[in-house]
């Protein structure tokens, strides 16, 4: 059965100066609203997110709003309460692990999997850069859910056995517009509208995700890209786009974007 990718909402923006300067916390609370009345309920952020998960606790995370939280390894449980106190939760959708090195660890491991198995959590899991530490962590027992970064310049995982080994598990695509590398690096996108292009790329094109996570700068921003989110880009354009993404096949790797 095909997956329904839903929409997620990054968080860091809203947290931290990220790419512009920090929004005011009344800013970031009208951002939050538009999202849930367009019909997002799914927030991805991190303990090390400055205070993103405070601003998400202030808005209310309460109700089927889903929150993806990721941690620092030598997080003890006090840092998890901390994040839940801060979240105004008893539990969150997902704990992750926020640098992929760190599942290797037998007892980062075992840690993780006492957090679901307590009740803090429904999901653990990881979030990861490339194609091996994705594929190590669809094979992981223990992890039920896996951040990677999917977009027209990073496509890598679909010439992988990754999509089977991680059947079952809770899948999020992250930066569909590869940190703005997309807007920046003359791609021909055949007059389609980019943010549209890039969503629809990723909740389309691999109808295995479960959600795509992006952030924003401003509610403009969000507005605009909700409103690509709806629109279907016509096949012709869609083929066109896609036959031109590949020249730039490892054009920047991930940890180079916005650099």
């Amino acid at each position: 059965m095909r997956k329904i990718t839903q929409l997620c909402l990054g968080t860091v923006q809203l947290g931290m100066p990220y790419v512009t300067k920090k929004p005011k916390l009344k800013d970031s609370l009208e951002i939050l609203a538009f999202a849930e009345s367009a019909g997002i309920s799914c927030f991805d952020t991190a303990q090390a997110y400055g205070t993103a998960e405070e601003i998400l606790g202030t808005f209310g995370m309460g109700g089927d709003r889903k929150v993806i939280t990721k941690l620092h390894p030598d997080a003890t449980r006090v840092d998890i309460q901390l994040s839940l106190d801060r979240l105004g939760v008893s539990k969150v959708f997902a704990f992750l692990l926020h640098r992929p090195s760190h599942m290797y660890s037998y007892g980062i491991a075992h840690r993780m999997r006492e957090l679901r198995e307590q009740g803090y959590c429904d999901h653990v899991g990881v979030s990861v850069y490339d194609k091996g530490d994705a594929i190590w962590a669809a094979n992981a027992d223990w992890v039920s859910a896996i951040e990677f970064p999917y977009n027209l310049l990073c496509k890598e995982l679909d010439d992988s056995p990754f999509f089977d080994l991680a059947a079952g598990k809770v899948l999020i695509a992250r930066q569909p517009f590869a940190k703005g590398e997309l807007f920046r690096c003359g791609m021909d996108f055949f007059g389609v509208n980019r943010a549209q292009a890039c969503l629809q790329f990723v909740m389309n094109h691999i109808p295995r995700f479960d959600y795509v996570a992006f952030g924003v700068d401003d509610l403009r921003q969000l507005q605009e890209n909700v409103e690509g989110s709806k629109k279907s880009v016509p096949m012709m354009e869609s083929n066109r786009i896609w036959r031109e993404s590949l020249k730039l096949n490892a054009y920047l790797p991930p940890s180079l974007w916005a650099n």
